[in-house]
This record gives structure tokens, sequence and C-alpha cells, in this order.
């Protein structure tokens, strides 16, 4: 299992950590990886 983390992306040309965390998510699912939990935003 391989848990990612993605903190403090957020910059003057928008994609705020929460979209980019979004993105890879659809990325990686995308590429075959599997999900085994709900993904969590914790803040």
């Amino acid at each position: 299992m391989l848990r990612i983390g993605v903190d403090d992306t957020d910059s003057v040309s928008g994609m705020c950590t929460t979209y980019v965390a979004a993105v890879a998510e659809r990325r990686l699912l995308a590429l075959g990886c599997e999900k085994h939990e709900l993904s969590r935003l914790i803040r």
C-alpha cells in the first residue's frame, strides 16, 4: 500500500492543493493503480 500526501501547492496561477491531489489521483487511476479506501482531505 502506498499513501501519498500533498501539501502547500497553492500558487498565484491557481492549482490549489485539493485540485492538485484530485488530478494526481485521477492520473494514477488512469495508469491502472487501484484505490482501496476513500480519499481524505485533512486540513
